[in-house]
């Protein structure tokens, strides 16, 4: 679960989830490159997505978690805007997310 925030508040910033997804597979390939990349793509996808609130569930293989999250804290620039992903919750299951979301009030459409 994670949410992007913008460094300047003041900026207009309405990302589609393709904008953002492509970001991402960019930025992990080039940290780990396309071995990396073909490891985790057939299984990474957004779940959930609010485009107002900019808050999101991705679905990555386990295995591949960890070297996630690090990739998504290093990326810094979505769409010429300066963004700062902030991951809220790791969980290994979608079932265990949502439940968690609800927990926190977290409403994610």
């Amino acid at each position: 679960i994670f949410q992007i925030q913008k460094k300047d508040e003041e900026s207009k910033f309405n990302p589609e989830i393709s904008e953002v997804n492509n970001v991402v597979q960019q930025c992990f390939q080039k940290q780990y490159g396309i071995f990396g990349l073909g490891c985790i793509l057939s299984q990474m996808k957004i779940i959930f997505w609010n485009q107002e609130k900019l808050f999101g569930v991705y679905r990555v293989p386990r295995d591949w978690s960890r070297k996630f999250n690090e990739t998504l804290l290093t990326i810094d620039d979505i769409c010429n805007v300066e963004v700062k992903f902030e991951i809220f919750h790791v969980s290994g299951t979608i079932d265990k997310a949502q439940k968690w979301m609800e927990d926190n009030n977290f409403v994610i459409q």
